[in-house]
């Protein structure tokens, strides 16, 4: 049974409360883009990730999360091949770092050593949207922008607890970090290039 408002007034309330949280910034999702219609562009090919951190790997998890945002995307057709697409997105991991956040002091013997406590994991990407056969020959940007994420990760080291595995506990976190981060980054895109425009 589909939803009848029981009123005027209770339309009229929706319509109201509708318009105040349109001009905050809130719409309701479409299937629609400005910035799509007025590009005129249907059709979209990931190009493979330049990695330019030293992380190895984190191209891959970039790639990944924005091939599974474009999927689902009802404004913009995921194609397997260049030869299809309207539109390049190309895609710079330009940071995927650790640093040690907040450390303690531990001491071993007669010296006293810090260690962190708490690393930040941070992911940097540039995305770059070009039309497959330029306008005019000129090949620049439609839309572009850098995006980072970051996010703290707690170490698995705890002073005066004998056994742990710094490393290995360090780098599968900050993978599954990089993973997060990496999905954040694709909706970050999505709201940057269909919603901002």
């Amino acid at each position: 049974m589909p939803f009848r408002f029981s009123s005027p007034v209770r339309l009229l309330a929706f319509l109201l409360a509708s318009l105040l949280l349109q001009g905050c910034g809130y719409t309701l999702r479409t299937s629609k883009s400005k910035f799509v219609e007025d590009a005129k562009i249907r059709t979209l090919f990931l190009v493979a990730v330049s990695n330019n951190s030293f992380k190895p790997g984190v191209d891959s998890l970039v790639y990944n999360a924005a091939a599974k945002m474009f999927a689902s995307s009802a404004i913009l057709k995921l194609v397997h091949s260049e030869e299809q697409a309207d539109v390049l997105l190309n895609m710079v991991v330009l940071a995927a770092d650790l640093t040690p956040g907040s450390t303690s002091a531990v001491p071993v013997g007669k010296y006293t050593f810090q260690v962190a406590n708490q690393y930040t994991a941070k992911l940097q990407v540039g995305f770059g949207l070009f039309r497959r056969n330029p306008i005019n020959g000129k090949s620049v940007p439609i839309w572009g922008t850098t995006l980072d994420r970051s996010t703290a990760i707690n170490a698995p080291f705890q002073p005066g607890v004998a056994g742990t595995t710094i490393a290995l506990t360090n780098e599968s976190e900050f993978d599954r970090a990089l993973g997060e981060m990496a999905q954040g980054l694709m909706i970050d895109v999505q709201e940057t290039m269909f919603s901002g425009f």
